[in-house]
Parts: C-alpha cells; sequence; structure tokens
C-alpha cells in the first residue's frame, strides 16, 4: 500500500478563494471588515496562512474591498493528489470563514460575494447563504470528500 504525504507536493497549484463586499457599503464597513479579517487571521491557524484583507481599485475605478483566502486544488488531475485531510482542514476553514462573514453580513447590512479563481461561486445576502454558496460550492465540496472516502 503506498500512503500519501501528508503534504501537498510542492508544485501543487493554489487557488484564492475571493470574498468581496457586494452591495453599497461604506468606510466605517471597510474598517469593520479589515478588523474580522485581521482577527479571524490571528483566531485560528490556517492551512495555507489567514486570509488576507484587500482594498484595491483597478484603472476603471472599480473598488474591491475583502479578502482571498489561498487553498490548495482539488480540481482534476490534482484532487487525487491532495492529502484528505488537507482537503477537510480547508472545507473547516471556508465554513468557518463563511459562518464569520454571515455574521458580519448582519451586523453591517452588507452583502457578500465569493469567486474561487475568478469564477463566481455564490452569495451571502442578510446573513444568510445562497443556494449557489451553500448547495453548489460547499455541498458539492462535501460530497467529493465522501466518496474520497469511501473509496
Amino acid at each position: 500500500m503506498i500512503r500519501l504525504s501528508s503534504q501537498p507536493s510542492l508544485d501543487h497549484p493554489i487557488q484564492h478563494l475571493l470574498f468581496f463586499l457586494d452591495s453599497d457599503f461604506d468606510d466605517a464597513n471597510v474598517a469593520q471588515l479589515h478588523t474580522v479579517v485581521v482577527a479571524e487571521g490571528i483566531r485560528r491557524n490556517w492551512t495555507l496562512g489567514p486570509p488576507t484583507f484587500i482594498d484595491d481599485s483597478d484603472p476603471e475605478g472599480l473598488r474591491t474591498v475583502g479578502g482571498t483566502l489561498r487553498l490548495y486544488s482539488a480540481l482534476p488531475p490534482w484532487d487525487k493528489r491532495l492529502p484528505l485531510a488537507v482537503d477537510r482542514a480547508h472545507l473547516k476553514e471556508v465554513r468557518h470563514l463563511i459562518k464569520t462573514l454571515a455574521r458580519f453580513s448582519v451586523e453591517s447590512g452588507v452583502d457578500i460575494g465569493f469567486e474561487v479563481d475568478g469564477e463566481a461561486v455564490g452569495w451571502i445576502a442578510g446573513g444568510e447563504a445562497d443556494e449557489s454558496l451553500a448547495d453548489g460550492f460547499i455541498g458539492e465540496w462535501e460530497s467529493h470528500l465522501e466518496s474520497r472516502h469511501d473509496s
């Protein structure tokens, strides 16, 4: 039996989960989100480091306020190479982040969008994850982990 390493290979690709304020917001919301992201970063150990706060504007003036979390890719063909424990740890981190941002959404009244490498995966509005985020992104991830566990 071949034992998988507990760590991905050095060349394992990394994806970026972007979360961002996706409705009208003000400077107080930006400061609150910055505080949340920094606090969450020091509250726990993160597989590839804590979420990073971002506040950037593109050349056209579109402002993006939110954060990014780095994740080892679980997309084929890398899914079989990613240690199950690492994949589970990432899912736990992302669930925690969604729960934290849902509380922020309720308190601030601001919606939050999520993308993985530029592809929309869902939203939180009024503190509730939409179907795309809860069932599509997280639900599919859980199903994938279950199938890996059973095989």
